[in-house]
């Protein structure tokens, strides 16, 4: 056994590590004006074909055939923008309300559904911080606590970040290795002992988890900075969160959370 391994908890003992959790994540907004988001999705290893088939499905029944494979950026599918905008708009909302259940319905996708991550920070009312650091850091925490949550619980995971590809991705390994070792700024966020490694980049149009990823993002900046919450409402509950508790795998960082009256803000109060 190792040095780290000697360092991590009873919990996260990889003699007991029952699977992996694949945490998908893209990005919207900006980090210089209105709102940065971090989205994702943490799902079990043995799901993720069963999630990537029931898009496809709906590609299927909804899309011509030269669009059964396209990748699915939910910027331009929403709007009906690019490759999109011949597409009737009753296709379109179908597509988006089929994704929405997908991830917000476990009947529809198995006893191990799909478990919603998404940070988003009001970058004008904390001008004074790296709006990307926070937002990441944030984001890996929150994945980090629903595996602990689950390890107490006797489900033992490890996990495993894959993003799409980006300018910043060094900063952000460089951003994850520090908060492996328990060496982050912040000291109220916990070391991500359950992480395997640093995040992987990967181009979005091979994945279709990354595009899921890309519409969670998308619909949490919609929510926040163009106050339309028609699809993030319906995403609320795949989101981490514990019984009567507050939802943990949605933030809203904001200079008083105490005058807000977002999801996110609400259950904390």
């Amino acid at each position: 056994m190792g040095a780290r391994d000697r360092d991590l908890p009873p919990a996260f003992s990889l003699l007991f590590v029952n699977a992996m959790y694949l945490l998908y994540l893209d990005e919207s907004g900006s980090p210089t004006r209105d709102h940065l988001v971090v989205g994702g999705i943490a799902i079990h290893e043995l799901e993720v074909d069963r999630l990537a088939d029931g898009v496809d499905q709906l590609m299927s029944d909804w899309l011509p055939p030269e669009l059964h494979s396209a990748e699915l950026h939910a910027s331009p599918l929403r709007s009906g923008r690019q490759q999109w905008r011949r597409v009737p708009r009753v296709a379109r909302e179908s597509v988006i309300d089929g994704i929405a259940d997908l991830l917000a319905r476990p009947d529809l996708v198995s006893e191990q559904p799909p478990v919603l991550f998404g940070v988003a920070l009001d970058v004008d009312s904390m001008p004074n911080i790296d709006s990307t650091d926070a937002v990441y850091s944030q984001f890996f925490a929150r994945c980090e606590g629903f595996i602990l949550r689950e390890a107490n619980a006797g489900r033992r995971h490890r996990c495993l970040a894959i993003s799409d590809e980006t300018r910043i991705a060094r900063q952000i390994q460089d951003l994850v290795s520090q908060m492996r070792r328990g060496e982050h700024h912040e000291s109220n966020l916990p070391p991500l002992r359950s992480f395997a490694e640093v995040p992987l980049f990967i181009d979005s149009r091979l994945s279709r988890l990354v595009q899921l990823a890309d519409f969670v993002a998308h619909w949490v900046y919609r929510s926040y900075v163009h106050n339309d919450a028609s699809v993030l409402d319906r995403l609320l509950p795949a989101f981490d969160q514990e019984a009567d508790g507050p939802i943990h795998g949605l933030v809203h960082l904001v200079d008083d959370y105490s005058t807000c009256s977002c999801a996110a803000c609400l259950s904390r109060r």
